[in-house]
């Protein structure tokens, strides 16, 4: 609604989302100094987060029923708490000129509150009965849309005084999500189980480059280097292998 409305009402701006964090880890060196290893416990809450609301619910948040009124279908509200929780992995290793790094986390993340329409009016699939589906946002008590529980990458790199190599890998695990459809009629027939709905994949890119002079080098670039088919949000399928090449140019210095 307008501002001027809005304050005639008694109605506030939206407020900042709010969020408290603890990580604790440790770090250990190897061989010399040729390796290590990273090991991190972190906890976070995070407070009022912005979601959209009914206008039939505001009055629960305490918005006067006029203001409810006044602001058509609904409006964003803070009213939306998660938290989450883990352990991050990580390493690292140098054999001559060849270095690797790999990393895994898993996450534990939960929706402790929200007034969303779909939190609080869960849709149910005829195909799938006594399935609770949040159509626009994670329901309470499960995990917020598209947050894998498990994670990782793995980089291998070589480098020498002209050339440089190097693959990546990204590893992501099956996530919540919604296919956010609605059928002819408003109906739910087109919506699927949130939990695990996305499918876990795998995502390779391969790049490279070389200096040909000293102010001239060559690079090259291949993202999603084997075409891998997947969807890292529901709908919306992965861009397949795209490569990128080209030359930077250094000016000036020495």
């Amino acid at each position: 609604m307008p501002s001027a409305t809005a304050s005639s009402l008694g109605i506030g701006p939206i407020g900042p989302e709010r969020s408290r964090s603890v990580d604790v880890g440790i770090e250990q060196g190897l061989a010399g100094g040729r390796g290590r290893l990273r090991l991190a416990y972190f906890t976070n809450e995070f407070l009022d987060l912005i979601e959209f609301v009914s206008k039939g619910v505001l009055p629960q948040l305490g918005v006067p029923a006029a203001a409810a009124a006044a602001s058509g279908f609904g409006a964003y509200v803070n009213s939306q708490s998660n938290t989450s929780s883990g352990v991050e992995l990580s390493g690292e290793a140098k054999v001559g000129r060849v270095r690797f790094l790999g990393s895994y986390t898993y996450l534990d993340a939960l929706v402790t509150k929200s007034f969303g329409s779909g939190a609080l009016s869960p849709a149910v699939n005829p195909a799938f009965p006594g399935i609770k589906i949040g159509q626009y946002s994670p329901l309470v008590g499960n995990r917020p849309f598209r947050q894998p529980a498990n994670s990782g990458s793995f980089v291998a790199s070589y480098s020498d005084r002209k050339a440089q190599v190097s693959v990546a890998g990204y590893f992501v695990g099956k996530r919540d999500d919604s296919t956010l459809l609605s059928d002819p009629f408003f109906g739910s027939s087109m919506l699927l189980p949130n939990h695990d709905m996305d499918a876990a994949y795998q995502k390779f890119d391969v790049s490279g480059s070389y200096q040909i002079h000293p102010r001239l080098r060559w690079y090259v670039t291949a993202e999603n280097a084997f075409n891998a088919t997947f969807e890292a949000a529901a709908g919306f399928p992965a861009l397949p292998r795209a490569v990128r090449t080209g030359i930077t140019v250094r000016i000036g210095g020495r």
